[in-house]
């Protein structure tokens, strides 16, 4: 990954588009920026699996990148679960399959008591 091309990547975004999603709520990581300029990129916050992801890509994020830094072919929106948020989603279902298992909570609780 070329990090001259990264680093101009970052202050666009900085610029442009973190401080508009960060006032819905959001925020916006890189996930990677491949050898032939896709940028793959991660929103969080309140902007995760937000409805209007398609428009704040095309319109927002698409547009202040491709054609504006040069080497940036394309945006790409990687949506995927953290593994926290599987395990705790297991963690739950676990729990309401064996009821005599407390919540993940309860468990927290009284491991840090313990």
């Amino acid at each position: 990954m070329n990090s001259r091309l990264l680093d101009e990547v970052e202050q666009v975004l900085d610029a442009r588009v973190r401080p508009t999603i960060h006032t819905h709520g959001g925020y916006l990581e890189v996930e990677r920026l491949t050898d032939d300029g896709v940028l793959d990129i991660r929103l969080l916050g309140t902007c995760a699996g937000c409805p209007a992801t398609d428009y704040s890509m095309k319109y927002l994020v698409s547009d202040e990148l491709v054609g504006v830094v040069d080497g940036v072919t394309e945006v790409r929106l990687v949506q995927s679960v953290s593994d926290d948020l599987i395990f705790q989603a297991l963690q739950l279902l676990r729990g309401a399959c064996d009821r005599s298992t407390p919540p993940l909570a309860d468990r927290r609780t009284a491991s840090i008591q313990s």
